[in-house]
């Protein structure tokens, strides 16, 4: 049975697209949310939406095939009303051309607090949009999410996630490493049915890591846009929050203020303490604004702590967007 995505904001809307940042960049899934696209440099991209954000909110970006290894995804610039930049960079920092992933999350309301406990349905503007959350281990295991995977191989450090059950056509997919020094994790291929990630270590060399998921696709065989879809997920009481932590200077909360703490521990190191705290352990993916970021611990049903890393490897300042998608009931079904 599937249940809908709740977020205690008003008009909650997530936007996804698989983006080509060649010469020529093209929108090759998404182009009903991002009808426009811009090559600015090497790997960089400005989508401009259909629909203006009333209150812009955070965007994840995700290396896809072409993205060198230990290749990652930042999101350059702060959304604003009617655009979306993602940049997607090799291990040593540099843009790097090739496909991409990317996920934007923003509100077509512009009231900021709380409207109430998992009242609000997240939407995506395709039909039948379902979305599953992993946690996937070193060993090659489905350590939450398994009641949905088939099957997780792992070869070389390379993990193939077979779902129970397939979508209409190919999934869009998020990863963040679970570990306290940098990693990386590359997804090299998709299908309705499967993905493939790759682990690397922070010398890009491949390595069995623990990370974190999710998986968006859609029950439709074709891309048809039209009204906002509840997106649905096949877990109990499923809820999303999400943050826009600013970690310059005095680090604060520029999203999400009223719905957690934040606590700056050091260069590069984050702790967000749930307001509502969850049922079981969250997962949570999350993307910089210029460098690698990851969770630099297993999150917990009351908080995360996340990081980032500079090009050499060695903690770093940033700003970080951090989607959660967690459960209010403790058994997973």
């Amino acid at each position: 049975m599937l249940r809908s995505l709740k977020n205690p904001h008003i008009g909650a809307r997530l936007r996804s697209a698989l983006v080509s940042t060649t010469a020529t960049p093209t929108v090759n899934v998404g182009a009903g949310s991002f009808p426009t696209i811009t090559r600015n440099s090497a790997g960089k991209v400005t989508l401009t939406q259909y629909e203006n954000h009333i209150r812009p909110g955070i965007v994840l970006a995700q290396a896809f095939t072409n993205i060198a290894n230990g290749g990652y995804g930042t999101y350059d610039t702060d959304p604003s009303a009617t655009a979306t930049v993602a940049e997607f960079l090799n291990a040593a920092g540099s843009g790097d051309d090739g496909l991409g992933f990317v996920l934007s999350l923003d509100y077509s309301n512009e009231f900021i607090d709380r409207a109430g406990s998992q009242v609000q349905r997240v939407t995506n503007a395709c039909r039948s949009p379902r979305l599953m959350a992993f946690k996937i281990s070193a060993a090659g295991a489905a350590a939450i999410g398994g009641t949905q995977s088939s099957s997780v191989a792992i070869a070389s450090s390379v993990y193939t996630t077979t779902f129970t059950n397939a979508f209409g056509r190919d999934c869009m997919v998020f990863c963040t490493p679970i570990a306290a020094a940098q990693k990386a994790c590359n997804v090299t291929a998709v299908s309705a049915s499967a993905c493939t990630v790759a682990a690397f270590s922070d010398a890009e060399v491949a390595e069995n890591n623990d990370f974190y998921m999710i998986v968006l696709g859609w029950d439709s065989k074709d891309e048809q846009w039209g009204m906002a879809k509840a997106i649905q997920i096949p877990q109990l009481k499923p809820r999303m929050e999400a943050f826009r932590i600013s970690g310059s200077g005095t680090a604060a909360l520029a999203l999400g203020s009223t719905d957690a703490t934040l606590v700056d521990n050091g260069t590069g190191d984050y702790s967000l303490t749930w307001n509502t705290p969850f049922a079981r352990e969250p997962i949570v993916i999350v993307t910089a604004k210029a460098n690698r970021a990851q969770c630099l611990s297993a999150a917990t049903a009351t908080g995360v702590n996340v990081g980032s890393f500079g090009a050499t490897g060695g903690a770093a300042d940033d700003d970080i967007n951090v989607l959660v998608i967690g459960y209010d009931r403790a058994d997973e079904k």
